[in-house]
């Protein structure tokens, strides 16, 4: 999977699943824009079994996004926050790195620090700070334009 993200890949999974005659296996998917297919094509070549290539070209449709800072048992954790076209907030995803480096640094169970920073981001009235429109389509370059300051609320995570 790193070697496929490396060559430009955006996304890899493994899927299990069941072949003919019981026979196990896994899907392997692969989203990758048109200037890196044929690396990431040539890859899955060399360092699986396969025969073939199933390919679909798919287009990706995204929330409005903004970020946000969260303090999480004094610990910083950046969310994005998916908004509908007319700014009504309807998801947080925090950064997973930052959960787990702070889940780590509190000793906590990364689920617990996960919601604590989804709660935290969608029960304030701090500052969002604007991200690229992303309904352009799958070749947007996402930045993390997470802010500090104002836009922190803290969650206390002491057991």
């Amino acid at each position: 999977m790193a070697t496929l993200l490396a060559a430009g890949a955006r996304d890899a999974w493994l899927t299990p699943m069941l072949m003919k005659k019981g026979r196990p296996a896994h899907t392997l998917s692969v989203l990758v824009q048109q200037p890196h297919a044929d690396a990431v094509r040539r890859l899955v070549f060399l360092h699986t079994p396969t025969l073939g290539l199933r390919e679909t070209a798919v287009r990706k449709r995204a929330l409005d996004r903004a970020y946000r800072s969260v303090d999480v048992g004094g610990e910083t954790v950046a969310v994005k926050i998916g908004m509908l076209a007319d700014g009504r907030i309807v998801t947080a995803q925090p950064e997973w790195d930052d959960v787990q480096q702070a889940a780590t640094r509190l000793g906590q169970p990364t689920r617990w620090v996960l919601a604590a920073a989804t709660a935290a981001a969608l029960n304030t009235d701090g500052p969002l700070f604007l991200g690229p429109n992303r309904n352009t389509g799958d070749n947007t370059v996402i930045s993390d334009n997470t802010g500090t300051g104002d836009g922190r609320v803290q969650t206390d995570m002491r057991s």
